[in-house]
């Protein structure tokens, strides 16, 4: 089994104290013998982990990223839609629409960081950083 634990800060600076925090360290040496390997983790400065190179090198600018968000989200929100009630509505007619939307935005959500996003990021990332 694995888990994701996603714990957010005000600031960088303040996720860094945390990460070095003698409170941290404790937790973690309490939780070793139920962990099966070494803890993994990375600080990110809100969605900009999107964007942000591997490597050195200049952040995009925001509307660059605002429009690449744009071109991912919008066919997106046009076809996923058609697509989840296309194979929902057979298999459990009359889904309540609230549990529908939330397949959608699943469906939406997962294609978006697994798939879309990183491909449009390789293929836009000389405009990207230009």
């Amino acid at each position: 089994m694995r888990f994701l634990v996603v714990v957010r800060f005000d600031s960088e600076a303040g996720a860094q104290a945390w990460l070095a925090s003698d409170t941290r360290a404790g937790l973690l040496i309490e939780a070793m013998p139920w962990l099966l390997s070494e803890e993994r983790y990375h600080v990110h400065a809100g969605s900009d982990f999107w964007f942000t190179p591997p490597g050195p090198g200049p952040v995009p600018r925001r509307w660059k990223q605002w429009m690449l968000s744009t071109a991912a989200v919008f066919p997106l929100t046009v076809v996923m839609p058609l697509l989840v009630d296309a194979i929902a509505d057979p298999l459990a007619p009359g889904m309540p629409d609230l549990l529908l939307k939330g397949l959608i935005a699943t469906s939406i959500s997962g294609v978006m960081v697994y798939s879309l996003m990183p491909a449009l990021i390789r293929l836009a990332g000389r405009w990207l950083t230009k």
